[in-house]
C-alpha cells in the first residue's frame, strides 16, 4: 500500500518489512531522526520532508550491500552531519527494534 505525500515523495508502510530501517542515531552529532522508505518512480527519488529516507530497493541494515539513506541536504533533517568525523558511530534501528552498528570510515565531501 503506497501513501503518497508531496508529489515527488513515494512511501510505503515499514510492516512490509521488518528489517527495514526505522532510526537512525549519531551520538556525536546528536542526531536522532526518524526513517521513512521510499522508492525511485518515474526516476523521481521519493524524498520525506520530515524525516531520513531509506530507498526501499537497497540493502537493509544486517544485509549485505549498501544502505541507501538519504536526507543530508535538508538542512532541518541533518543539518549536524557536518560535525561527524572518522570513527564516529552510526547506530540504525530496524523495524524489529534491533540496533545496528557503524563506524565512520571515511568521509567525502562533494559538491
Amino acid at each position: 500500500a503506497y501513501i503518497t505525500t508531496p508529489p515527488s515523495t513515494y512511501t510505503i508502510n515499514h510492516n512490509l518489512n521488518a528489517f527495514a530501517p526505522t532510526r537512525i542515531l549519531i551520538p556525536t552529532a546528536k542526531i536522532s531522526v526518524s526513517i521513512t522508505e521510499a522508492l525511485i518512480k518515474d526516476g523521481v527519488w521519493g524524498v520525506s520532508n520530515t524525516n531520513v529516507t531509506h530507498l526501499m530497493t537497497s540493502s537493509n541494515p544486517g544485509e549485505s550491500g549498501n544502505i541507501i539513506l538519504y536526507g543530508h541536504d535538508k538542512q532541518d533533517i541533518l543539518k549536524p552531519i557536518s560535525n561527524v568525523k572518522i570513527g564516529d558511530l552510526i547506530i540504525i534501528e530496524d523495524a524489529k527494534n534491533a540496533y545496528h552498528q557503524y563506524k565512520v570510515s571515511s568521509i567525502v565531501v562533494t559538491s
